[in-house]
């Protein structure tokens, strides 16, 4: 069942390590949330695969751009498959991300609520 409270939904994913692909995902996320000012919008950004790799310290300039847009309302849900994939730690993520159990699933799912999908 689609949330009709939110009038535009964008569902973001991320699955490369390549910091290029997680920096244009934020500036998606930035030119959405830009765009919207008076509408109710929902943003999601899910990371799975390798891009868990990105959620980390060692990207400050991401994580505060993150953190902005989590201000702001939006999420990012980063997949704890890939975390154990790569043997990484919660304690070692951005403070601004949820842990969700599957990436993949939250997908689904937030396809199946209505929201649009775009892969940068």
């Amino acid at each position: 069942i689609m949330d009709m409270d939110y009038e535009y939904n964008l569902l973001l994913h991320v699955d490369s390590d390549d910091v290029k692909t997680l920096d244009l995902a934020l500036g998606n996320a930035h030119h959405f949330l830009s765009a919207f000012t008076n509408e109710t919008i929902r943003l999601v950004i899910v990371v799975n695969g390798p891009g868990v790799k990105l959620m980390t310290p060692q990207y400050p300039d991401q994580a505060r751009k993150a953190a902005e847009m989590t201000k702001k309302g939006a999420s990012i849900l980063v997949c704890g498959n890939a975390l154990k994939a790569y043997n990484m730690d919660n304690s070692e993520l951005w403070p601004n991300v949820e842990v969700v159990s599957s990436g993949i699933v939250e997908i689904v799912r937030l396809q199946d609520d209505g929201m649009a999908y775009v892969k940068p």
